[in-house]
């Protein structure tokens, strides 16, 4: 009897401890199945990247930073097939991050609520169309922004609900912190997932901003980043095109 009791509690136990497992099972399809449905706010269909690594010394010399980072762009648009080509120092769900607190026109900070933390991208006129990420006001940068001056940025429809609530925020300003001047608002863009598929940025940030590969494109340390990924839209075959790429 007491042998049955034992294969009892255990039957029962296996029962349960499958139940579990198929329960689990349904939330992880269901989970996984909801992803796969996120829109991420860009499209990356016949879009190919490369990161390009130079070690960080490379641009101290801002001036020959730009020149190679120009003459790359310049020799991979030339490439058949090659659609549109742009750069970007953080891909979206890449992994990788940059983040500058900054101040924001009219904000005003508090012990409870300092200044913001943004996650910033450094990306060259382009990127925006090369991702397919619409621009909803005003417009996306031009090589005259590049040169710094005056200073332009766009900032994510998040980040412009959150500090421009019930305006408009182009024309708007934002300084990063350590720098002397003000960066005018020149376009709101749509917002992307670029932590992952849940968040657009990780919980601890206050908003994504956008600054144009130039001398004012400065992270934390005060340097301009040397590490970017090349986008590429083409409609060339991809070893080709990535063969081509490692040629140049």
């Amino acid at each position: 009897a007491t042998g049955r009791r034992v294969r009892a509690i255990l039957v029962v136990g296996e029962l349960a401890l499958a139940v579990l497992l198929v329960s689990g099972a349904g939330l992880l399809i269901r989970s996984l199945w909801a992803l796969s449905h996120v829109n991420p706010g860009f499209h990356s269909e016949n879009v190919l990247t490369a990161r390009i690594t130079p070690n960080q010394n490379f641009c101290a010399d801002q001036g020959r930073c730009f020149s190679f980072y120009r003459d790359l762009l310049r020799e991979v648009r030339a490439l058949p097939g090659v659609n549109e080509a742009s750069l970007i120092n953080t891909l979206p769900l890449d992994g990788r991050l940059q983040k500058r607190s900054s101040n924001v026109e009219n904000y005003v900070a508090t012990p409870e609520k300092p200044d913001p933390l943004f996650w910033l991208n450094t990306v060259s006129p382009g990127y925006f169309n090369s991702m397919r990420i619409p621009i909803l006001s005003g417009r996306e940068f031009t090589e005259a922004d590049t040169t710094g001056n005056p200073r332009s940025i766009i900032i994510s429809a998040e980040t412009a609900r959150r500090y421009f609530p019930n305006q408009d925020a182009v024309g708007k300003h934002i300084r990063l912190i350590g720098d002397q001047d003000w960066s005018t608002i020149v376009g709101i863009a749509n917002d992307v997932r670029a932590y992952d598929l849940r968040l657009n940025i990780p919980t601890y940030m206050d908003g994504m901003i956008y600054v144009p590969f130039g001398p004012g494109a400065t992270l934390e340390d005060g340097h301009v980043p040397a590490e970017m990924t090349l986008v590429l839209r083409s409609t060339s075959a991809a070893p080709q095109l990535e063969q081509s790429i490692r040629e140049i």
